[in-house]
């Protein structure tokens, strides 16, 4: 039944999908901005890391629903660059509409479009894959040591366990920083075969 790397091989990749702004419709109706029957107008604001990443105006027009869409406005360096996507709506069975965001590109329904090319379009369009799916078995036992690290220190709004369950998370971070130094020999290991 197939190995480790035995799989369909991503050679279309053009990056991740965290590295990028994204379109989500769910943060837009968070946000009160799919107002069926109004025309509705804010900015959006991203960031990486604390530091800003783009800003654009949004203008969402949902007056008429068969005719739906909406308007980015953004400015790129000296660039400014406009796109308007449609929106497709369909009816709930209990009332209400479900949204969807028409990909420029391919003409798919889409829940969130990412920036990439100077412009919105799906994930699909762009290439774009989730990091997870790049990451190699080393990458993934680092970042799990470091998720485990931060548990027992009681980070991200959590205290620290106690009893029992500090007992598990400590065999745990245990189990996994051997499995990390495993790799790591075995990835130094077939370094030096190969350069010998």
């Amino acid at each position: 039944m197939g190995g480790i790397g035995s799989g369909r091989q991503r050679y279309r990749n053009r990056g991740a999908v965290e590295d990028h702004p994204a379109l989500d419709l769910r943060i837009l109706k968070r946000l009160q901005l799919l107002m069926p029957g109004e025309c509705t107008y804010d900015v959006l604001r991203w960031s990486n890391g604390g530091l800003s990443v783009a800003e654009a105006r949004i203008f969402v027009d949902l007056e008429e629903l068969h005719s739906a869409q909406i308007k980015i406005h953004m400015q790129v360096a000296d660039n400014s660059i406009s796109q308007h996507i449609d929106i497709e709506a369909d009816a709930c069975g209990l009332g209400g509409h479900r949204y969807y965001m028409i990909c420029p590109i391919n003409g798919t329904r889409n829940q969130i479009l990412y920036w990439c090319n100077d412009q919105f379009a799906s994930r699909q369009a762009h290439a774009l894959t989730y990091r997870s799916q790049t990451s190699t078995e080393l990458s993934r036992a680092r970042k799990r040591t470091a998720k485990l690290h931060s548990h027992l220190k009681g980070n991200d709004g959590f205290k620290r366990p106690r009893g029992r369950r500090r007992y598990s998370l400590v065999q745990k971070l245990n189990c996994s920083q051997r499995e990390e130094r495993a790799l790591m020999t075995a990835r130094a290991q077939g370094y030096f075969e190969r350069k010998h």
